[in-house]
């Protein structure tokens, strides 16, 4: 009787044994595709390049003269009303600010594809397409909900190991950070599919690019609040593996 026993408990402390190990193991390679999964999403959004407005030296508010301009462009053309004069204030203000001449040359000027505020437009928009397409293109870079879902679903057993609580802070923050760029994002792709225009894509652009600027200890500004503060979770959660992958967060940020 004590053999059967003895035999009994060894296959179950063997069994145990063995489904340690492949609990274990399965939680490193999930380790490790999470890491290595979250690295394009963080060089993503630390890299975002401001969406560059040249000032023009006579306006004190060169992106709200910009956004008035697009607006009543935008506003002529959806309500038929392009053929007036006295619907371009806007664009006459922009015009005199960029070539310093009177109300009356500006029609001139703006009819100059080779004017000063022809080529000025011509590379704001080329830069504002540029953003367009960062913006695209992290979108796509969000990890699935099934990736973080499935890594937390591994570590619920230990309801208080440090693991889940720092894998569900990740998760919170990815969906923060998802929040944070909804707008704009969704701006970008109404504005690829040619369903928004100028005014509304650089006025969320703009907005967007004010709340993740943050400072550093120099008092340099960084358009990548968001990335930093993720960069901080997931440090404290690669510190902590033992995946190869983890050795990409061992020093400050990449892309600082």
């Amino acid at each position: 009787m004590n053999e059967v026993l003895l035999a009994v408990l060894g296959a179950g402390i063997s069994s145990l044994f063995v489904g340690t190990i492949e609990y274990c193991d399965r939680c490193r390679e999930l380790e490790d595709r999470f890491l290595f999964g979250i690295q394009p999403l963080l060089s993503e959004l630390g890299g975002m390049d401001e969406c560059y407005i040249e000032h023009l030296p006579r306006c004190e508010d060169t992106l709200g003269l910009l956004l008035a301009y697009y607006e009543e462009e935008e506003s002529c053309v959806s309500q038929l009303l392009c053929i007036s004069d006295d619907r371009h204030e806007q664009r006459d203000s922009l015009i005199q600010a960029i070539e310093h001449c009177e109300r009356a040359e500006c029609e001139r000027y703006y009819s100059d594809e080779d004017s000063h505020t022809r080529r000025y437009l011509l590379h704001l928009e080329n830069r504002i397409r540029k953003s367009v397409g960062s913006y695209l293109r992290l979108e796509a870079k969000f990890p699935s909900e099934d990736d973080v879902y499935v890594l937390k679903s591994k570590f619920a057993y230990f309801p208080g190991s440090w693991k889940l609580k720092q894998i569900s802070a990740i998760a919170r923050k990815i969906n923060a950070v998802r929040g944070d760029y909804q707008d704009v994002i969704g701006k970008c792709n109404l504005f690829d599919s040619g369903d928004c225009g100028y005014f509304e894509l650089l006025d969320a652009v703009k907005k967007c690019e004010k709340e993740q600027t943050r400072y550093d200890r120099e008092g340099m500004a960084w358009i990548d609040r968001d990335a930093y503060e993720l960069y901080l979770l997931v440090y404290e959660f690669a510190s902590r593996c033992r995946s190869p992958y983890a050795e990409k967060y061992e020093e400050e940020p990449w892309w600082v």
